[in-house]
């Protein structure tokens, strides 16, 4: 009898000790995975917000609200989207101003030295002209270190924070992801939100003419402004 006791209060020991860590293995699987369905939702939005801003200039304001179309399936509730498509959509733009960076890579600033249209027409400062290709300089720029025809291909960078869903264990991975991460920087900022940083990029054709803005980043140097 008293061997049995051992037996069996060896046994509780070994479970209540086995029980956390699985709880913690199967959670962070589960984290995981929801990660992973939102990087393919963003693969997705990154997509539409350059087509937005393909056709807008190069808008910041489009490409966020072409980001925010995008990424409304991360918040829709229930089956009802056709009912809450405006509430949804006002939604998914408030989290994309609180939660990501977005910049456009390409053109960079430098593009728009060397192909700017002023000289032909100074009333649009800081413009490359898709309808006025054939005047512009054919060559590699010396300030963008593209081409023309590079120059009118938009590239659009995004980093978004990622809210996490498993309670507990998604803490504990962003805490101890911050603790490692180096300093500085929008993702350093997201961990230490409780919030999980995901790159994506997305790539088009311009279709109309590309605008400089805020949004624009400078010749491309492997660090963003994010």
């Amino acid at each position: 009898m008293k061997r049995f006791k051992r037996e069996a209060g060896a046994a509780f020991l070994s479970t209540l000790i086995a029980l956390p860590v699985l709880g913690a293995f199967v959670g962070g699987s589960i984290e995981l995975g929801l990660l992973y369905q939102k990087r393919a939702v963003l693969n997705s939005a990154v997509i539409s917000a350059a087509r937005s801003g393909a056709h807008e200039g190069a808008s910041p304001q489009a490409i966020r609200q072409g980001l925010a179309r995008g990424m409304a399936p991360l918040h829709v509730k229930g089956s009802g989207y056709g009912e809450m498509q405006t509430r949804v959509l006002a939604n998914s733009y408030a989290d994309v101003m609180a939660n990501a960076c977005v910049r456009i890579l390409n053109p960079n600033k430098g593009a728009f030295t060397d192909f700017d249209v002023t000289p032909a027409d100074p009333k649009r400062d800081n413009t490359i002209s898709l309808y006025e290709l054939e005047t512009l300089n054919l060559g590699v720029g010396a300030a963008s270190g593209t081409s023309i025809q590079d120059a009118m291909l938009l590239q659009v960078y995004v980093l978004y924070g990622a809210k996490t869903n498993v309670p507990v264990i998604g803490s504990v991975m962003t805490r101890l992801m911050a603790s490692l991460a180096p300093t500085g920087g929008m993702k350093k900022k997201f961990l230490q939100r409780g919030r999980f940083p995901i790159e994506v990029q997305g790539i088009t054709r311009m279709q109309s003419n590309a605008v400089l803005s805020d949004m624009v980043e400078k010749k491309a140097a492997g660090k963003f402004s994010c």
